[in-house]
């Protein structure tokens, strides 16, 4: 159990920044950090599931989460495949002006497995990054951090997203052996650094030990 924490310790995802003091900043963007809502998983609605195989399966279920309600992707794959939880925004919204993102993610045991977090905007241009393992934790991870610098592009016909125009947002376990699991998923957030919106201040992704805890 040791060997797990050490090696999500090594993966999990937050921000780090060489000029951004903390104390110049009204957040500080710790685990618990509040920021606007942008989905706030208490119910299914407006989210799908999508697959890459006719032997691979998913669905979205509610359970209870961190506060309230939460949603839980359960599994099941064949070789090479991909599950991916995906939320349809009932409008395109404007992420122009954010430069950070929080989501909180419960594994459940098994073999760690790369994990997209993804947008894609109303010209089909993906944007994400992996987390490589977070379905193998199996406790709640309470607002991982993701700098909106660190989104590269997947796929798409621009090599450009549109940050004004975001229709999508995805969570996807992807290259699964034939295996089963699940991933909940709670309360997506976004907000702006205090330094004139300015990202070019966040430089890295550092890792960031976790406590086992419950929420």
């Amino acid at each position: 159990m040791k060997n797990k924490f050490r090696f999500f310790a090594s993966m999990a995802c937050i921000f780090a920044s060489t000029n951004l003091s903390l104390a110049q900043s009204p957040h500080t963007f710790a685990p618990g950090w509040i920021g606007d809502t942008l989905i706030n998983c208490d119910s299914t609605g407006n989210w799908s599931v999508e697959t890459n195989s006719t032997r691979s399966f998913g669905n979205i279920v509610g359970i209870s989460g961190i506060l309230g309600n939460a949603l839980q992707l359960n599994w099941s794959s064949d070789t090479g495949g991909w599950v991916q939880s995906k939320y349809t925004f009932p409008r395109p919204v404007d992420l122009s002006q954010k430069d950070i993102f929080g989501l909180s993610l419960r594994g459940s045991t098994g073999k760690p497995y790369p994990v997209s977090v993804m947008f894609a905007d109303t010209n089909g241009v993906f944007y994400g990054l992996d987390c490589n393992g977070v379905n193998s934790i199996p406790f709640w991870m309470k607002n991982l951090i993701f700098p909106k610098k660190q989104f590269r592009f997947f796929w798409g016909p621009s090599q450009t997203i549109d940050w004004t125009r975001i229709t999508h947002f995805f969570v996807a376990p992807k290259n699964l052996d034939s295996s089963s699991g699940q991933l909940a998923i709670d309360h997506l957030q976004a907000d702006s650094t205090s330094i004139g919106h300015d990202s070019s201040n966040l430089k890295t992704l550092i890792p960031m030990p976790l406590r086992q805890q419950s929420y």
